[in-house]
């Protein structure tokens, strides 16, 4: 509240609507008051109490599992079985004092109910019970037992029946089993400054900053946990240990080092129940610069990382498949073969299958939003006999969806300027991806991006120079297949082949670079090439043609729609292709 009280009442009001007050309804319980951020809600059951409280719980731990620490929101609740007053519309008594003292009772994100309500469940709620003890609490006279709702049910043993009269006996006497860190976790660790200078530890500070917000602010679907200096003393002794208590499957290390007139930051990804090194890179900044110039080179630095970081626990999850897959589960699948698969139609529809699964487990899953919007438009692309409407309509649902659930996140922005593209709002679409751009100035993914929104939009020269800024930051970014298709659209035909041929040198394999390879070539009159890049395009999608590919609607900016007709399909008419 302190930080963004408005912000803050907003985000409570949507978890109400969206999850706590369908949960209540569904299990037939009834809210009696509210006050401030708590409520007290009447059941007819144990059973149902128990229910709903697992279920929002469990909901909310997926919702926070994405967010920064500091961002989270975390409700405790306490369940009780008892005599209550009835006074008007409200409810008093023993039996709800109890159920107040035991909500202080339990941890953020938990459930603790009394000894009566665990009795009275019929344990079909995948959940268990730890004994907590008897406690003492204001302002009831007798001891409370107290029971903490395990919701890792498969994981916790059941803690055994006691006779009448005598405490009851430890569950085990083995530690439970921890679960397992969540996918895509990793704990930043304070940057540490090697050289003997004076603004080294307030400059590795800094850097610790700006590296753990950049990093939280890459992908929808990274996890980014700060670790104090009294945490990273740990992990240093003992990698493994500290990934365990932060319950994060990566750390990050890393150090700055000042040397003659240059700023140094190296960064290494480890894994945290390994202690083998991942990835790591260090990069070179010019000391004096001013700071703008070291976040750039930070944040080239950092995107790469998150790509690490991505690529190694998509490698884990395809090695090691849940038994009983989470909604993110179903996310993470669709986005590993996104990386393991070649591009096509049946590719595109097995991720969508994928992720309006894990939607419908859970429909604010901001990752699956994002993930399936990227998938719905590479379905234009590959899907000849997909409605286009029809997917449009969708990728406006999940993309406004999105930014109401989230709109600090870059790539989110991004989604939604091209879903405004594909409705026609120019002006709309350019304001959305000028947004993602504020929120990460230097990002050479979003500069990309918004080269691409600028292209549809007709400017294709605008578009170059926006890329010539991206592979400033980042040389080693490949932007060869985007210059390919740009300098087609500008005439500029040898240096569109040329760049067309970079792409696929370098690995990249998709039908629009042979498309725009094979228009290039026809224009130059090279016959061998134009056909072998013609012959590629069918293979991939069989029966190409060019009202197939206008059918698509990539863009219907008047300007945009001139130069495809003036460059790419007077080049796919000279090398063949069908008109319809």
């Amino acid at each position: 509240m302190e930080l963004d009280d408005a912000g803050t009442v907003a985000r409570l009001r949507e978890i109400r609507n969206s999850l706590v007050d369908r949960k209540i309804s569904e299990n037939g319980g009834h809210v009696v008051s509210t006050s401030g951020d708590g409520m007290l809600v009447e059941f007819g059951s144990a059973d149902a109490s128990l229910r709903c409280a697992v279920d929002v719980q469990r909901a909310m731990a997926e919702r926070n599992r994405l967010l920064p620490v500091p961002d989270r929101i975390e409700y405790r609740i306490g369940i009780n079985l008892g005599d209550i007053i009835v006074d008007g519309d409200d409810i008093a008594g023993d039996g709800v004092n109890v159920a107040a003292r035991l909500e202080s009772i339990a941890e953020p994100g938990g459930v603790c109910v009394s000894g009566a309500v665990r009795d009275q469940v019929h344990g079909n709620l995948d959940i268990t019970f730890v004994d907590i003890g008897e406690r003492q609490v204001k302002n009831i006279a007798r001891p409370i037992r107290a029971f903490a709702v395990r919701l890792d049910a498969a994981m916790i043993p059941e803690a055994p029946t006691a006779n009448a009269g005598t405490p009851l006996a430890p569950m085990s006497s083995k530690a439970p089993t921890r679960p397992a860190p969540p996918a895509m976790s990793v704990g930043v660790m304070p940057m540490v400054a090697l050289s003997e200078y004076s603004a080294g530890a307030h400059q590795a500070e800094a850097i610790t900053r700006d590296l753990t917000s950049m990093l939280a602010r890459s992908a929808t679907i990274v996890l980014v946990v700060p670790v104090s200096p009294a945490q990273a003393r740990t992990a240093r002794d003992d990698i493994r240990a500290a990934a365990h208590a932060l319950n994060v499957r990566y750390l990050v290390e890393g150090e700055i080092r000042q040397d003659v007139g240059l700023l140094r930051i190296g960064l290494r990804l480890v894994n945290g129940a390994t202690g083998e090194q991942v990835w790591s890179e260090s990069i070179a900044v010019n000391a004096t610069d001013a700071p703008a110039e070291r976040w750039r080179g930070l944040h080239a630095i950092v995107w790469r990382l998150s790509r690490a970081l991505i690529s190694a626990d998509l490698r884990r999850v395809a090695a090691q498949p849940p038994e009983e897959p989470s909604p993110l589960d179903f996310a993470l699948r669709a986005l590993a073969l996104e990386r393991t698969a070649a591009d096509s139609l049946d590719t595109t529809r097995d991720q969508e299958v994928l992720l309006e699964e894990a939607l419908r487990r859970d429909p604010n899953l901001v990752p699956a939003l994002v993930l399936l919007t990227r998938i719905l438009i590479q379905k234009i692309d590959y899907d000849i006999d997909a409605n286009r409407d029809q997917v449009v309509r969708r990728m406006n649902d999940l993309t406004t969806k999105a930014v109401r659930l989230n709109d600090s996140l870059p790539a989110i922005w991004v989604l939604r300027s091209l879903a405004l593209m594909f409705m026609g709002q120019w002006s709309a679409a350019l304001q959305a991806s000028a947004k993602g751009m504020q929120l990460e100035p230097y990002s050479c993914g979003l500069m990309l991006q918004h080269a691409l929104l600028t292209t549809l939009c007709g400017r294709p020269a605008e578009a170059m120079a926006l890329v010539e800024q991206a592979t400033a930051l980042d040389p080693l970014m490949d932007v060869s297949s985007f210059v390919g298709e740009a300098q087609l659209l500008q005439g500029n035909y040898r240096a569109a082949a040329a760049a067309c041929e970079r792409a696929r040198a370098k690995g990249s394999e998709n039908f629009m670079l042979a498309l725009s390879m094979a228009a290039a070539y026809a224009h130059l009159g090279d016959a061998a090439n134009a056909a072998a890049a013609k012959a590629e395009v069918l293979r991939a999608v069989p029966g190409y043609t060019i009202a197939a590919h206008r059918s698509r609607g990539y863009s219907a900016n008047p300007e945009y729609v001139r130069l495809v007709e003036e460059h790419l399909y007077s080049g796919m008419r000279k090398v063949g292709f069908a008109e319809t």
